[in-house]
């Protein structure tokens, strides 16, 4: 087992109202996310959302459930389990001049075929897929209406 600690910013040009409704549009994922393949909200209970997910990263395909906690439109707790990988996520959101700064603060833990298929520069390649997912999300939050 392999366990990585990532930090990202990036800055969406929109409110973080706006921001904060397409984080938690967590259906609409797939439409922007390379890594996303499927997502379906099994539950919704108050402020918490749990979905069964697939994803493709570093040509696998994998299953799972992730559990989303929505604190406000300030942070988002989420947990994520499946075969190959788990995952604790904090997305917090931060109204700047120019719109929203999103910081995402990830500790992972890959195992199995993930694990060997990552070998030692996992921590660049996730960094740069969540870069990318990064970039992808914002394009994506900024045309919303």
């Amino acid at each position: 087992m392999a366990k990585y600690h990532v930090e990202l910013t990036e800055t969406v040009r929109a409110p973080k109202e706006k921001v904060f409704a397409a984080a938690t549009d967590y259906e609409s994922m797939p439409r922007w996310s390379k890594f996303y393949t499927s997502v379906r909200i099994t539950k919704r209970e108050g402020n918490v959302v749990n979905t069964e997910v697939q994803t493709k990263a570093f040509g696998v395909t994998a299953t799972g459930t992730s559990k989303m906690v929505e604190l406000s439109p300030e942070r988002i707790e989420m947990t994520g389990e499946g075969k190959n990988s788990n995952s604790k996520v904090v997305l917090t959101f931060e109204q700047v001049s120019d719109g929203t700064k999103l910081v995402y603060i990830a500790d992972m833990e890959a195992h199995g075929a993930m694990s060997s298929l990552l070998g030692p520069f996992a921590k660049g390649k996730i960094e740069s897929l969540l870069r990318e997912e990064g970039k992808a999300f914002a394009k994506y939050a900024e045309q919303l209406k």
